[in-house]
C-alpha cells in the first residue's frame, strides 16, 4: 500500500524547515560571519540553488534561522510559576536552567549581538528575547518583595542589573 501523497506546499515547508535547521547548525559550528551557501547545502544535502529558490538569498535564510532560535527561546514559558520567588529567581539565573538557551544557542546569540551593532533587523531580533527575560524578572521580583525575600528600591534598575549579570554569566559559561 502506497503512502499518502504529500502536498507540494507541505513538501516545501519541510524543505524550508530542514534548511533552517541546517543553517542553525552551521551558525553554531562556524559562526554567523562564516556561514556560506555551500556549508548549508552540505548539511541539508541539497543544491545551493534550492536554498536560493526557497529563501531568495543567504541573508534571508540567515535571518529566518536566527528568528527560529529566538522564537524557541521562550523564557516565560519554561520557568514554572513557583510560589517561592527566590527559587524562581535561581531558576531564571542558573546557566543550566531550562529557561535559558543551550550553549550552542548562546554562541548564536553572541553572533547576533555583534551583528545587531550595525543591522537594525538583527537589533530588533536581539531585543525580543531580552524583553521576555526582563518581563519574567519584572513578574518575579515584586513577588519576592511582597513575600519579604527581596528588598528592591528600584525595580527597573534591578532588572537591568540582573539581566546584565546573567548575560555576562552566560557568556562565561558559553566560552
Amino acid at each position: 500500500m502506497a503512502g499518502v501523497p504529500v502536498r507540494p506546499e507541505e513538501r516545501s515547508a519541510r524543505r524550508r524547515e530542514r534548511l533552517v535547521e541546517a543553517t542553525v547548525d552551521a551558525v553554531r559550528d562556524l559562526g554567523l560571519d562564516r556561514v556560506r551557501l555551500r556549508a548549508v547545502a552540505q548539511r541539508a544535502r541539497c543544491a545551493e540553488g534550492s536554498i536560493i529558490y526557497q529563501f531568495g538569498s543567504l541573508e534571508n535564510l540567515l535571518t529566518t534561522a536566527l528568528e527560529s532560535v529566538v522564537t524557541k527561546t521562550d523564557h516565560g514559558g519554561v520557568v514554572p510559576d513557583w510560589s517561592d520567588p527566590p527559587c524562581r529567581l535561581r531558576a531564571i539565573a542558573a546557566p543550566d536552567s531550562q529557561s535559558r538557551p543551550d550553549i550552542g544557542d548562546w554562541t548564536i546569540f553572541m553572533d547576533l549581538w555583534v551583528r545587531a551593532i550595525r543591522d537594525p533587523g538583527a537589533r530588533q531580533l536581539r531585543q525580543d528575547p531580552l524583553n521576555q527575560w526582563r518581563e519574567l524578572l519584572r513578574a518575579t521580583l515584586p513577588a519576592g518583595v511582597r513575600s519579604g525575600h527581596f528588598t528592591i528600591p528600584d525595580l527597573d534598575a534591578t532588572v537591568v542589573r540582573l539581566c546584565s549579570l546573567m548575560t555576562g554569566l552566560a557568556i562565561q559559561v558559553a566560552l
